[in-house]
């Protein structure tokens, strides 16, 4: 019931509906009954011992509604969770199952990842996550008209970052178009970098590929901020803040530890020459080489590559103008929302079985399993509904479905798609059936047995 009489009870034990047996936890305020139910533990409950929801204000925008209609967040693990001391208001966060929600206290917390994942400071991640610049856009188009921008990239799989109070240095070369600007110290607001996502970091409001790729909490304008305004010294939000010429950038945590530094600048001078930044017309992008989900070294001109130089399949986000040639939005090269591990498909005796594991998930919904029996032709649905996916986890999940469909002596591709919790599909894999059947079609053959009947 919504009007919080009810209690919550996680046991380990089966048929012990109505006994206080094998208990692992209890959350919720209570009852009469509840006195019952846990007598030595629960003669202190009262009906208002968590204010989940006030039905005399259903609508109202009242602190008591406010604080009715909020998600609480465990707190205090040594509190039975029954006690009102156990829990708190978990504020919005925007890190949940559903990323586009409207923000507010009922969609607030953190469902899907552990309570302590939105951090402040790169010191807070794991060993192997990091925070850096991923891609730069320099560049102003042939008429200067055209927004600059940088994108930020937080590699975690399962811990978000908090950007308030964070620096961004910007420091450039000194030429005449850039006298009297050179350096600038930029303190961020609050923003929020999911998981395994991007945040652009731009001086103008400008056309792009759409919200799917862009939505207000992953674009960050330097011009409505008034005090980087001044900073920057920015007249309008078509003003130029990086120098072509050279520049370099350093992203410094809430406590002043240097997280990221990119850039081509060595004592004030370029080190080395940045691309053009256009190409035959069009704007490119720099985009960061990354090495096991590693950045590379920023302040090198190994660590980038000019996005002009890639085939980006399957990328049509743009930031500025439909012909710019970037990924913004997207880090090339980064996890997919489901990181594969492997995927394998094998003749056995029920069918064709098909195994794979991911090392960690996003926002994944679950997957399809498709069919053809040559690798070019059109696949086929073998899944009536999706294969159920794990949400979000930083841990290995193992999956396996057996396609009983599958006739003998028939070789087969599979291929494997992902699909989140928002619809958008990936393909993850494409693999050819292993094993063969023996001439009666019955069991399976190895390599190794073949070897033995030589």
């Amino acid at each position: 019931p919504n009007d919080g009489q009810f209690l919550l009870i996680l046991r380990n034990a089966r048929n012990q509906n109505g006994k206080p047996a094998n208990i692992i936890d209890v959350a919720g305020g209570g009852g009469k009954d509840t006195d019952a139910f846990i007598a030595d533990t629960a003669r202190t409950f009262q009906t208002d011992i968590w204010p989940l929801r006030n039905t005399s204000h259903p609508r109202s925008n009242t602190e008591e509604a406010l604080l009715a209609e909020a998600v609480w967040r465990r707190d205090k693990a040594t509190r039975v969770g029954y006690h009102k001391d156990a829990w708190k208001k978990a504020g919005p966060t925007g890190l949940g199952y559903d990323r586009q929600v409207r923000v507010s206290w009922a969609t607030g917390g953190t469902p899907g990842y552990p309570n302590d994942a939105v951090t402040s400071k790169a010191a807070d991640f794991a060993d192997d996550a990091t925070v850096s610049v991923s891609e730069v856009m320099f560049a102003a188009g042939s008429n200067g008209r055209l927004p600059q921008w940088l994108e930020l990239y937080n590699s975690s799989q399962t811990q978000a970052v908090n950007l308030k109070g964070w620096k961004l240095e910007i420091q450039n070369a000194e030429t005449d178009a850039f006298r009297g600007k050179r350096h600038a110290e930029l303190t961020l607001e609050k923003r929020i970098v999911l998981p395994n996502q991007t945040l652009l970091i731009f001086t103008a409001g400008s056309r792009n590929s759409g919200e799917e790729h862009f939505p207000s909490a992953r674009r960050y304008s330097l011009y409505y901020n008034e005090a980087h305004r001044a900073a920057l010294g920015m007249k309008t939000q078509r003003d130029t803040v990086l120098n072509p010429v050279g520049f370099t950038l350093k992203l410094r945590d809430s406590e002043g530890t240097l997280v990221d530094e990119v850039g081509n600048l060595a004592d004030n001078a370029p080190a080395w020459q940045l691309p053009s930044g256009m190409d035959e017309g069009r704007r490119s992008s720099i985009i960061r080489r990354y090495r096991q989900g590693l950045p590379a070294d920023g302040m090198k001109r190994s660590g980038w590559v000019n996005a002009a130089r890639l085939t980006l399949k399957d990328v049509t986000t743009y930031y500025g103008h439909p012909e710019d040639i970037g990924t913004p939005g997207f880090r090339r090269g980064g996890a997919l929302p489901v990181e594969l591990a492997q995927f394998r498909a094998v003749r056995a005796e029920s069918g064709v079985l098909l195994t794979w594991h991911t090392a960690s998930e996003l926002d994944n919904a679950g997957f399809n399993i498709l069919r053809c029996e040559t690798r070019d032709g059109t696949f086929t649905s073998l899944t009536p509904r999706l294969i159920a996916g794990a949400g979000t986890t930083g841990e290995r999940t193992d999956y396996t479905f057996v396609d009983k469909t599958a006739q003998p002596g028939i070789e087969y591709y599979y291929r494997l798609e992902e699909v989140s919790l928002r619809g958008a599909r990936s393909l993850l894999a494409t693999r050819q059936m292993k094993g063969q059947f023996s001439a009666a079609n019955r069991h399976l053959t190895t390599l190794g047995a073949l070897k033995k009947r030589k």
